[in-house]
């Protein structure tokens, strides 16, 4: 009896636990120099966990995803961090898909600068690429017809940028006090902000044209009386492109945005270029060679360092059973015509469960009081370690 109930208790749980699945890693940091304000470690290793749980019924048309995430071991207090990347429920219908809670949305079509990209909030403790994000609460409604996809947004609450401490690597000679960030709209992180999407295509034409208004996810820092760093987040309105075409082995693709910040003029900035993939070379292997153009009209005033400047970089993909991939490339600054930095990411998977990722960046000669001058002393190499199940 004892066993046949057991059996019962297998039987009914199995499936459950069939649907968990996630990965685990090690990242480990090296840095060739000491850091410019004071950060003394020259190595770091960090626990990387992210468990999934998904759900799905109804032939698929439902589906409950659950994903969190955790950074452990850090010297940068501020960079041990949980989030919730994904808890979220989506439903499909014949003409609309309904995304409901915590979640993740991309836009753009660029590899050097991701400028459309605003739903999500930047995780800037992760990487300075800026590519990796918070989960943001939304409903996001996406309307299936003929003439394109029309996607609406309400996103009822606004995360703050998670940023560097005192001890963390990557930022300027003051660090920023985050637990005084403060808010032009008497609303703070729950002014509710709204966003547009449509995008269709043409033959071999792509394009996506998108609307947000609501809390600037760029925080403007503020020095107060006491001398500390603080974020402000003000309003903004932009309105952004994203093109993409593909003829024969060419890839040509630009995103163009016009933003307004409040208290600051509006401006006007773009990314486009193209990747020319020469394809089977050696064993199976492609490889690409990518050229981007950088351009905002605010100059040396947007802070960035590639107000006007190239992205110069090559692809390989060995399109071997590990999926090994490699992307080098560097930004050429126009007015000087000096490298500002070159950027290095490799990938590829050892066995069914486990993959090996290596980046690294090496700062060159970058623009004065630009974001690449302050984080000079922070070249770096990382290598990460994941077990997937």
């Amino acid at each position: 009896m004892k066993a046949t109930c057991l059996s019962i208790v297998l039987a009914l749980l199995l499936p459950l636990w069939a649907e968990f699945s996630g990965e685990v890693g090690v990242e480990f940091q090296a840095f060739p120099h000491k850091g410019a304000y004071g950060q003394e470690e020259q190595l770091e290793h960090t626990l990387l966990i992210q468990p999934e749980y998904s759900r799905s019924w109804n032939q698929d048309r439902r589906v409950f995803t659950f994903i969190p995430y955790a950074r452990l071991g850090s010297h940068d207090e501020e960079r041990n961090h949980f989030d919730i990347r994904e808890l979220s429920f989506i439903g499909s219908w014949p003409v609309f898909d309904l995304r409901a809670g915590i979640s993740k949305v991309f836009w753009g079509v660029t590899e050097s600068q991701h400028l459309v990209d605003v739903v999500n909030q930047t995780d800037a403790v992760e990487n300075i690429d800026g590519e990796d994000k918070l989960g943001q609460p939304m409903i996001h409604l996406t309307w299936v017809q003929s003439f394109g996809n029309v996607e609406f947004f309400w996103l009822p609450y606004f995360r703050e940028r998670l940023l560097p401490g005192e001890d963390g690597r990557f930022r300027g000679p003051v660090a920023v006090d985050q637990d005084q960030a403060r808010y032009t709209d008497d609303r703070e992180e729950w002014h509710q902000d709204l966003a547009f999407r449509w995008s269709h295509y043409v033959g071999a034409l792509d394009w996506g044209l998108s609307y947000f208004r609501g809390t600037d996810r760029d925080p403007v820092l503020e020095l107060d009386e006491e001398g500390r760093l603080i974020p402000v987040y003000g309003q903004s309105w932009q309105l952004g492109l994203e093109l993409q075409i593909v003829y024969l082995d060419w890839l040509f693709k630009g995103e163009f945005l016009h933003k307004e910040r409040e208290s600051y003029s509006d401006y006007q900035a773009w990314v486009t270029g193209f990747e020319y993939t020469f394809v089977n070379l050696g064993p199976g292997a492609d490889i690409g060679v990518l050229y981007e153009w950088l351009y905002d009209d605010r100059g040396r005033a947007s802070g960035s360092g590639l107000d006007d400047a190239s992205f110069v970089g090559t692809r390989l993909a060995m399109n071997d059973e590990a999926s090994s991939e490699l992307l080098f490339g560097g930004f050429i600054d126009h007015q000087s015509a000096d490298v500002v930095s070159l950027r290095l990411e490799a990938s590829r998977r050892l066995g069914a469960s486990w993959k090996l990722e290596v980046e690294g960046t090496l700062i060159e000669q970058p623009p004065e009081n630009s974001f690449f001058d302050a984080i000079s002393r922070d070249d770096y190499l990382q290598v990460t370690l994941s077990y997937f199940w």
